[in-house]
């Protein structure tokens, strides 16, 4: 079994596929300027995939909806979609979790004294920063 997949009919030269639908992509990041696209490509040599690579959503709760659409569209009989991974989303909120909180403790120990001042803005930062 080959690991490579095949190009669309007819796509011969090396050709760059990018912004895929997000409803292709459940794992990929929104396009930052495309509405409905994702940050993704593939590369195709010779009728062949080389390459397949995307900004990852770590974005728990937009995960769990992409995964819960994809598992309706599987249940109306859609072959290509994937089941609803409950334990990946659990495990996403948590990564999610433990980083923010790392966040704000490494604001604590770099401000010192003054991280009561600090916090506000930089958790203004992370709300407002994808």
């Amino acid at each position: 079994m080959s690991l490579l997949c095949h190009a669309p009919d007819g796509i011969v030269n090396p050709t760059f596929i990018c912004e895929h639908p997000e409803i292709m992509s459940p794992l990929s990041k929104s396009h930052r300027s495309k509405v409905g696209r994702t940050e993704r490509f593939e590369l195709f040599v010779l009728e062949k995939e080389i390459c397949n690579a995307y900004t990852e959503l770590n974005l728990p709760m937009v995960q769990r909806a992409r995964f819960l659409e994809q598992a309706k569209d599987k249940d109306a009989g859609d072959d290509e979609a994937q089941a609803m991974d409950e334990d990946f989303c659990k495990v996403r909120r948590e990564q999610q979790r433990q980083s923010t909180q790392a966040k704000a403790e490494k604001v604590q120990c770099s401000f010192g004294q003054h991280a009561h001042i600090c916090f506000p803005v930089v958790l203004l930062f992370f709300l407002v920063v994808p």
